[in-house]
């Protein structure tokens, strides 16, 4: 009796399931969790904390919130924003708020503070990437939001000094983390295996990735920098570093242009920076360096709200 064939494998399966991380069981992560030391034993109660009273909470708000699911009016960006804003505001004072309080008159009722689950500023990431989004147009709501998040950070830091030997300072973590993936992405050439380069690469974007939100941190929450400090610059170093990964962790020779954030975002951390301003001021080589940096980013789209062209009567 004849065996049966061999089966023979299709030609470049094998290679092609080597290639994808995810079938060999490697993913990626881009968003790593908290370090663990800097996580509180239990979730942080801030006060009572304002929510605000703007137009989209009034009565105005609600009908044209109701005519537009309706199908009866459109919605302008500007009503999207502000939108998004409240809803992000509501979340996070859902996290960090103690226990319930009662709405005042205008406000939404439906919003509803069960418990606080707040032990990590990265349980806030919605709330702190739409405060670099906010414009000039919603100076107001950005300023709420920011005085949220400072006295959140504050607090934060106030109740972890007491897990701690030393007290946490968001920018001295930054800086040790900045050093750190630095040095090990200047070992990441002589990384040759495939699976030791993929680990590599994953710790210098852990270091890069908490190192760039510390120091956003630390910004937010107005710690004292000094004025010859070269944050802003690890920064936008590890943004290139970001931008010049795939979906599957493969580190390309020079930054996607898609995957770096826009100028005005990049400016938003510099101009609220008082070392980039005092060098700005002072160095003129410095002032050439972060202009050739600003350079490096795309341009922001700017989208204008579209208007209908009104017939003009002739007279």
């Amino acid at each position: 009796m004849a065996k049966p064939a061999a089966q023979v494998p299709k030609p470049g399966l094998a290679s092609f399931e080597r290639q994808r991380g995810v079938i060999e069981g490697k993913t990626f992560t881009f968003e790593p969790l908290p370090p663990a030391n800097h996580l509180l034993d239990s979730p942080l109660q801030v006060g009572d904390l304002p929510f605000p009273l703007t137009a989209a909470n009034r009565w105005v708000g609600k009908l044209a919130g109701y005519l537009i699911r309706k199908g009866l009016r459109k919605s302008t960006l500007e009503q999207r924003s502000g939108w998004r804003y409240l809803d992000t505001l509501a979340e996070t004072l859902d996290i960090v708020r103690a226990s319930p309080s009662l709405p005042k008159s205008g406000q939404r009722t439906e919003v509803s503070f069960p418990h606080a689950r707040f032990r990590h500023p990265y349980h806030l990431r919605p709330a702190f990437d739409l405060l670099a989004e906010l414009g000039e147009d919603m100076d107001q709501e950005r300023r709420m939001l920011d005085a949220v998040l400072t006295v959140t950070l504050r607090r934060y830091l106030t109740e972890l000094a007491l897990q701690l030997p030393t007290p946490l300072k968001f920018h001295e973590q930054a800086q040790e983390y900045f050093y750190v993936g630095y040095k090990l992405e200047k070992m990441l050439p002589k990384v040759i295996i495939d699976e030791d380069r993929f680990l590599s690469i994953q710790d210098v974007y852990d270091k890069y990735y908490h190192a760039r939100n510390y120091y956003y941190f630390s910004l937010v929450a107005r710690e004292k920098l000094s004025s010859s400090n070269q944050l802003f610059m690890y920064y936008c170093n590890a943004v290139f570093f970001s931008a010049r990964l795939d979906w599957g962790g493969t580190l390309q020779d020079l930054p996607q242009p898609k995957l770096l954030p826009d100028r005005n975002r990049i400016l938003f951390f510099a101009l609220r920076d008082p070392s980039v301003l005092h060098q700005f001021k002072v160095d003129p080589e410095y002032k050439a360096q972060l202009k050739n940096v600003l350079r490096s980013f795309p341009e922001a789209i700017v989208r204008k709200p579209t208007t209908k062209n009104k017939k003009v009567k002739k007279s």
